[in-house]
C-alpha cells in the first residue's frame, strides 16, 4: 500500500524530473507461489490467488501505532466507496495541495506504472494544483498499465501548460 496523503508542496522548480513515483511493486502471491510445510514437507499449490483483509494482522502490525492504522483505514474506506473489492493492494494519493510549480523539461508532475495486482486500486482524490507552468507539455499525473484508477473531485486553477491532468493507459 502506498499512501501520499495531506502534503503541501509549493514554489517548487522541477528540472528533468518527475516529483513522485509510484507501481512497479512485485505481486505476492504470484503465480508460481508455492507454500511449503517444514515438519511435515507437504507442499501446498494455492487454488486461489485471491486474497482478502485480515483484521488480526492489521492489528499487530499498527498496535503501536493508532494515528497510521486510522490513516491506512480511512484510505481503505475510501477506496471501498469506489471499489470495495479491490482493497488490498492500493496506491492512494489523497488531499494534497500543489501551488506555484514550475515544470521545466518534465513530462509528469506524479507517475504511477505498472500496478496491475489482484485485488488492487489506485485512487486520485481530492487534490488541489494551483499555478502549475511549464516550458512544454507536461502531464500532471502519467498513469499506465493500472488495473483500476479513479480520478475524482479535483480542483485546478491558474494552469498554464500543455498537456492532460491525467494521461492513461490502462491493461
Amino acid at each position: 500500500m502506498v499512501i501520499f496523503q495531506a502534503n503541501q508542496i509549493s514554489l517548487s522548480p522541477f528540472n528533468n524530473s518527475n516529483l513522485a513515483s509510484f507501481g512497479n511493486t512485485l505481486n505476492f502471491p504470484a503465480p508460481a507461489t508455492r507454500f511449503e510445510n517444514a515438519s511435515t514437507d507437504l507442499t501446498a499449490i494455492p487454488q486461489s490467488l485471491e486474497l482478502f483483509p485480515f483484521a488480526a494482522a492489521e492489528n499487530y502490525l499498527f498496535q503501536d501505532g493508532l494515528d497510521l492504522y486510522l490513516i491506512y483505514d480511512d484510505a481503505r474506506a475510501t477506496i471501498a466507496l469506489y471499489n470495495p473489492e479491490n482493497t488490498i493492494h492500493f496506491i492512494y494519493i489523497h488531499n494534497n495541495t500543489f501551488d506555484s510549480l514550475e515544470l521545466n523539461n518534465l513530462s509528469n508532475v506524479l507517475s504511477i506504472s505498472n500496478f496491475q495486482h489482484g485485488n488492487s486500486s489506485t485512487i486520485i482524490s481530492n487534490n488541489t494544483v494551483t499555478n502549475l507552468t511549464s516550458n512544454g507539455s507536461a502531464n500532471f499525473v502519467s498513469a499506465k498499465y493500472l488495473t483500476y484508477c479513479f480520478v475524482v473531485h479535483q480542483m485546478l486553477s491558474g494552469i498554464n501548460s500543455m498537456g492532460y491532468f491525467i494521461l492513461t493507459t490502462l491493461l
